[in-house]
């Protein structure tokens, strides 16, 4: 999933000449915490709501306004993991995407960025989720796939965790139906070890939960 399919579509901009309180009075009516300053498609810098009044800016033009010179922007086609990595290292609740032309294309949000991610995992998706666990040479996609689709079903997205003292895998596959039985007696056929099934909603959420704070705290300490 790139940038471009992440822009949030609530999040106005602003030029440079407006006054603070304009400002301040559109993140109200919009219901958002920030605001794009952009002139002539240019990007200037975001500007949030506690800035302005930490600053006293309510009664002066935004152009006078020092951003700063974070690279607080990703282009339109980069990839969501690549943008999850830049949110969590600069600690941001929203970033700017410029064209190929370093023109303004859009805001992504932290709520457009999180809807993405459950997107790219299936996470709304019908189904249940199968945890298998191996030795990392064992490791075959081609097989398991066939295994799925010889019982009628379809892998919808894996997620494989791989721990740096361990030569065993985790394989998290999300497969588009609940009834397993005979997916589970095929894949006990071909000695794979099952660790943990999951089917209902509520499961499944924790377990996309988990996996999400896991996986942003990695960025974070790597």
């Amino acid at each position: 999933m790139l940038a471009k399919k992440l822009i949030s579509k609530k999040i106005p901009y602003v030029n440079s000449n407006t006054l603070g309180k304009e400002i301040l009075n559109i993140m109200k009516i919009n219901e958002v915490s920030f605001i794009p300053i952009v002139d002539n498609k240019e990007f200037i810098g975001l500007i949030s709501e506690s800035e302005l009044i930490e600053h006293s800016f309510e009664n002066k033009l935004i152009k006078n306004f020092k951003f700063p010179t974070v690279n607080n922007f990703v282009y339109e086609n980069q990839h969501i993991f690549e943008i999850i990595e830049k949110f969590v290292k600069l600690n941001l609740t929203a970033i700017v995407v410029l064209n190929k032309d370093d023109e303004y294309f859009g805001v992504i949000s932290s709520e457009t960025l999180i809807s993405g991610f459950s997107k790219l995992t299936s996470m709304h998706e019908r189904g249940a989720l199968i945890v298998l666990e191996m030795n990392s040479n064992d490791y075959s996609l081609i097989e398991i796939s066939q295994i799925i689709e010889g019982n009628d079903a379809k892998i919808l997205s894996l997620y494989i965790e791989m721990p740096n003292d361990s030569s065993r895998l985790e394989l998290t596959l999300k497969i588009n139906t609940s009834n397993l039985s005979s997916i589970i007696q095929s894949l006990e056929r071909y000695n794979y070890f099952i660790k943990s099934m999951y089917f209902e909603d509520k499961q499944m959420n924790n377990f996309y939960k988990n996996r999400y704070d896991e996986f942003m705290n990695y960025i974070n300490i790597s």
